[in-house]
């Protein structure tokens, strides 16, 4: 019995003509044809998607990654962050070192103001995407109002506080006012009120 050899279809499908007059200008500017640009844009969706990311989670996880190298972010070891740690031990040195974190959070909160529709939310996913010691980032709103919550099996104390203070800076350089401020080991709890919120008597 002769074995039926598989075809290879084509589908007829429909997307908005601007869409695809923004896919046949990228196709022309990088000397192609749109059938093979159109072809890898849906082949690298399916593989965003096996990797357990929708395309949009993939993108915000790569423009605040572009954003952590413009802003000259550098990716450090947590057993080498904790041995410099053990060496400060003088107070003085601690509280210069707690402004710096600060300055650099509202470098960063300032920068993702700028570039982003979302900063907070852009901010949430810079730290999933960058800070692997971490646990759990979570971000719940009330109202007017938005509580940060971190959580770390591998943080000490000294890097808890620091982390809380990049953080707090970062955020508040957005517009945002802190309204409540809790930390111990491995744990940071922030709230924050919305500019435009009313002030609680």
């Amino acid at each position: 019995m002769k074995r039926q050899e598989k075809r290879s279809g084509k589908k007829l499908i429909y997307v908005p003509e601007s869409l695809i007059e923004k896919m046949a200008e990228t196709a022309r500017r990088e000397g192609r044809s749109l059938t093979s640009l159109v072809e890898e844009a849906l082949q690298q969706a399916l593989m965003t998607r096996k990797l357990g990311y929708n395309p949009n989670e993939a993108l915000e996880q790569l423009r605040v990654l572009k954003a952590q190298r413009t802003l000259g972010a550098t990716f450090l070891p947590t057993d080498v962050l904790t041995h410099l740690m053990s060496h400060i031990n003088d107070e003085e040195k601690m509280k210069k070192l707690k402004m710096k974190w600060r300055m650099s959070g509202a470098w960063h909160g300032n920068y993702l103001k700028e570039e982003f529709e979302d900063p907070v939310k852009a901010f949430k996913t810079l730290l999933e995407a960058t800070r692997w010691d971490l646990t759990e980032v979570k971000l719940k709103s009330e109202d007017d109002n938005f509580k940060l919550s971190i959580i770390s099996t591998v943080l000490t104390e000294e890097e808890t506080e620091l982390l809380m203070e990049y953080v707090e800076s970062a955020i508040q350089s957005m517009g945002y006012e802190t309204i409540k401020r809790n930390h111990m080991k491995g744990m940071i709890i922030l709230e924050f009120r919305s500019p435009q919120a009313p002030s609680q008597a």
